[in-house]
């Protein structure tokens, strides 16, 4: 952001890559050729803000991720030692992503970008609940007739109340989003950019749209490859969708257009269809 001391010494001088796409970039100087400077990694990144977002983000993505892992026990059993360990696992994952973001002069979380209150719920109204419903009514509709298929993951054919299909959409939504939007996106983002930077500075313009393209394609791959080959496609498709809720709306956006997707899907597929459920 302009008025941010940390990004606007960043040690890409380039403009970022994606500033017309929404307003979390920051707009450099349009006109400036100057070569990327090769810093390390963390140079000019505000390591204590960072860690201090990741170690909230890291706690609520692994106390999600343990509650879901007690709901599919019987009985359910806590396991502090499974808590530190994904509290641990998310939060570095989040504390690179914001190193990453920073890098790349990309504000990837919404309620720190320089919008009005209005503006921000507008935001995750139009890419957080909209195309979340409309991509859960996709679901819905594909997998309706093989929602009992052996290739569907037992947990998922087991859901039986609405707070299973809570937490598990929970879960999904976050961690998820957390491990392929704001990291890898942002990941691939800021490695490509570095690759891609000379034929900037050169003057080649379509280069500077190759990163942001090929993070989304290559992030959309890996998210469908982790949803196993029943669910690539259908994976794959809405993780194109996600990136763009990402880039437009920020983490947030993301989280909740995922989180109402799967719970739309997750109820009307298996407690409404299946006679646990009436609206």
């Amino acid at each position: 952001m302009p008025d941010d001391p940390h990004i606007g010494s960043a040690s890409l001088d380039e403009e970022p890559l994606i500033a017309e796409l929404h307003p979390g970039m920051t707009r450099g100087n349009r006109t400036s050729k100057a070569p990327m400077k090769q810093g390390h990694l963390f140079q000019n990144v505000p390591l204590r803000d960072s860690l201090q977002i990741a170690l909230v983000i890291g706690a609520a993505a692994g106390i999600v991720n343990e509650l879901s892992e007690m709901n599919t026990q019987l009985p359910p059993q806590f396991s502090p030692v499974n808590l530190l360990q994904q509290f641990g696992l998310y939060a570095s994952c989040c504390f690179l992503a914001l190193v990453f973001a920073q890098k790349v002069r990309f504000e990837g979380l919404l309620w720190k970008r320089p919008q009005s209150q209005f503006s921000k719920v507008l935001t995750l109204l139009l890419y957080g609940a909209v195309p979340g419903i409309l991509i859960g009514l996709v679901y819905t509709r594909q997998f309706i007739p093989v929602r009992y298929s052996p290739r569907v993951p037992l947990w998922i054919r087991l859901i039986r109340s609405p707070y299973d299909s809570l937490i598990y959409s929970l879960r999904a939504a976050i961690c998820e989003e957390l491990v392929f939007r704001f990291l890898l996106f942002t990941g691939f983002l800021y490695i490509l950019r570095r690759i891609f930077q000379p034929l900037v500075d050169h003057g080649h313009a379509i280069a500077r749209w190759i990163p942001l393209l090929f993070s989304i394609l290559i992030s959309s791959l890996l998210f469908g490859i982790a949803h196993g080959l029943f669910g690539f496609a259908s994976a794959f498709l809405a993780s194109l969708v996600l990136c763009l809720c990402f880039v437009r709306g920020g983490l947030e956006s993301a989280v909740l257009c995922h989180f109402i997707a799967d719970f739309v899907f997750y109820n009307l597929v298996y407690l409404y269809a299946g006679g646990l459920l009436s609206i």
